[in-house]
């Protein structure tokens, strides 16, 4: 925590952290697994992208059920409120995006997967910015700074608790780009001012 917030950090080790790889970068994540879950409501994050080539945040919904291949993602389905890998594209109108997706059944031959979509975001590394998703028995729809960009009932929707998971990932080719074409100096940490969950008000008979 600095000034309020919460910093996750990319470093690069020589030697390695914590009897890890030696010259390897390292970073975190955070989630609420056993502690807090949550079926259906609004949930939404305020934070600052990091900047650097090979990594990207993602604020996403998780349970051990989306493993399961049952032919649906009613049991479990990863809900990726936003990810953004996109920071290496030359254009800046390119480079202010991030990406909504849907998985379930697994990481294997049976996964499915959605992109919902890709949206424009202003100046996302420089500034904050919230990103939310409601997500009902029907469908999620998502958010970014209060104004709905889609909505997707894809894999006939989740209808199971979900935990909540904030981190940052990197790697060395695919969408990201290549973490070791940069060096610790390129990189800013992950800043997240808030993360709030509401549920829906219950009607009474």
């Amino acid at each position: 925590m600095r000034d309020g917030k919460l910093h996750i950090p990319t470093v690069y080790s020589e030697e390695g952290i914590g009897g890890g790889p030696p010259d390897s970068y390292y970073s975190a994540g955070i989630d609420t697994r056993g502690r807090f879950e949550q079926k259906f409501g609004y949930f939404e994050v305020r934070c600052m992208l990091p900047k650097g080539e090979g990594i990207w945040s993602a604020f996403w919904l998780f349970n051990d059920l989306v493993g399961e291949v049952t032919g649906n993602g009613q049991n479990g389905t990863e809900v990726d409120i936003y990810e953004s890998p996109f920071y290496t594209f030359p254009r800046k109108r390119d480079r202010d995006r991030i990406s909504t997706n849907l998985h379930y059944d697994g990481y294997g031959e049976a996964q499915r997967s959605s992109n919902v979509g890709n949206f424009r975001v202003k100046n996302p590394y420089d500034t904050f910015n919230t990103y939310g998703v409601e997500w009902n028995e029907n469908e999620y729809i998502f958010y970014i700074n209060g104004r709905e960009t889609a909505r997707s009932s894809f894999g006939g929707v989740c209808q199971e608790p979900l935990w909540l998971i904030l981190s940052v990932e990197f790697g060395r080719e695919g969408w990201t780009g290549d973490i070791y074409n940069s060096n610790n100096e390129d990189f800013t940490d992950f800043v997240v001012d808030y993360v709030r969950v509401y549920q829906y008000n219950e009607l009474l008979d």
